[in-house]
């Protein structure tokens, strides 16, 4: 009997997936099929496509790397975008996701929560 792909194999399948679908062409049963296991079992690891998408949107956010060195908010302001703007290359179809599900997720919100106190400066 096969072993059950963990959440992070679901993920890194739908990363994959994004890569050759556009979010519109990306289903479930794409995805269970990427991944080798039916879409029920799939939807046991993740309530619907959003919750995915708002698992991959977390994930990808918690990437994004702060700058804390910088001394004016100018330039905090303007690494923080270069660290956006490289994880957002770094998956595909990120941008979009971002654009389409508002943020709900922790790392998400933060990502928001830190733009915020640049400009607050």
């Amino acid at each position: 009997m096969a072993t059950q792909p963990t959440k992070d194999k679901i993920i890194s399948s739908s990363w994959e997936l994004l890569e050759e679908l556009t979010l519109t062409e990306f289903s479930m049963r794409k995805l269970a099929s990427a991944v080798g296991m039916t879409v029920s079992s799939l939807y046991y690891h993740f309530s619907s496509k959003e919750a995915l998408f708002a698992e991959l949107i977390d994930k990808a956010s918690l990437e994004i790397i702060f700058p804390a060195n910088e001394k004016t908010w100018q330039d905090r302001l303007f690494v923080y975008g270069k660290n956006i703007y490289t994880v957002l290359e770094s998956y595909p179809n990120l941008a979009q996701l971002m654009m389409d599900y508002p943020p709900e997720s922790e790392n998400y919100l933060r990502l928001f929560d830190k733009l915020l106190m640049i400009v607050d400066d």
